[in-house]
């Protein structure tokens, strides 16, 4: 974990660097051509410290990366956006060298859409969505005797989640847009095959496809000043199944303090029918909604 660590922060000086070299070519390129070329990165840091403190507690030290990337194109007959999202965040709590490094945070999402008007706000569309994760996440046990005990539960492409949809897009502004697809193909993908069960997949099995119908819904606004709201819904149903719908929201929140300095709050709720989620009691597990939200405040840079 402490090399994760080190490529982790190097990588945070190396982005940050090109982001600033590029920005004035970046800008040029944005005014010049069809295409929107741009994005933003954060880095959040959090310490706390404790010492004596009768009221409990742990010492804590957290790093956090979110990068967000774009580039589209439009020449109001065809539309081409792409984007990529990637997040990742490390915590120690406790004091003392020997506390482990774990995981706090990890996702990437690659997505890309193509887009042919047939009048004014309807598009034929054809979209590619790629979800996973960098690194291995580990659960933590507790054991009878008070020990920790740890068990892998994901890793790089297990599980990874590849969507194609054939369908039609409204698109009436920049802020605004949905996507209906009646041929959408969902791939389950896990590489390593000790966890295909979690993922609903049978033993031995490394990619489990369905066919159903999706939604799409993108929604990305300053609703007041320096306080931008993005939002993304997707659905998706199996035709085998079609009552059972599979859930994937996120909703960010970024409030704007300065040009560097930002603060945001991220939410994602996820529902999977096949997907067996560990219940707080360790006893069960199964279909479930899972919630996750983030508060973030640290250095932030736009291009």
């Amino acid at each position: 974990m402490k090399f994760l660590l080190a490529v982790f922060c190097v990588a945070i000086i190396q982005i940050s660097s090109v982001v600033a070299q590029q920005i004035d070519s970046l800008t040029v390129e944005k005014q010049d051509t069809l295409w929107d070329v741009g994005g933003d990165v954060n880095i959040n840091f959090s310490q706390v410290s404790l010492s004596n403190w009768a009221g409990g507690g742990q010492s804590s030290i957290s790093l956090g990366n979110i990068v967000n990337l774009h580039a589209n194109y439009d020449d109001k007959n065809n539309l081409w956006n792409n984007k990529f999202q990637g997040t990742y965040g490390l915590i120690r709590q406790g004091k003392g060298k020997g506390q482990p490094i774990r995981k706090s945070d990890d996702l990437f999402i690659i997505e890309s859409q193509y887009g042919r008007n047939f009048s004014d706000n309807w598009m034929a569309s054809a979209l590619v969505n790629l979800r996973s994760q960098f690194s291995k996440g580990e659960e933590v046990e507790v054991l009878s005797d008070g020990r920790d005990s740890t068990y892998l539960v994901s890793e790089f492409f297990s599980p990874a989640y590849l969507q194609v949809a054939l369908g039609v897009t409204y698109k009436k502004n920049k802020v605004f847009n949905f996507t209906l697809s009646p041929v959408t193909s969902k791939n389950t993908i896990v590489l390593n095959k000790n966890l295909t069960t979690v993922y609903g997949l049978k033993l031995g099995e490394t990619v489990r496809s369905e066919v159903g119908a999706s939604y799409n819904a993108n929604f990305k606004k300053e609703i007041v000043k320096n306080i931008r709201l993005e939002s993304n819904l997707n659905l998706f149903s199996n035709y085998e199944k079609f009552q059972n719908v599979d859930v994937n929201w996120s909703v960010h929140f970024v409030l704007k303090v300065n040009k560097f300095i930002t603060s945001s709050i991220i939410t994602q709720l996820i529902y999977d029918d096949d997907i067996d989620v560990p219940r707080d009691d360790k006893e069960t597990a199964g279909p479930a909604t899972q919630f996750k939200s983030a508060i973030n405040v640290g250095f932030a840079y736009s291009f």
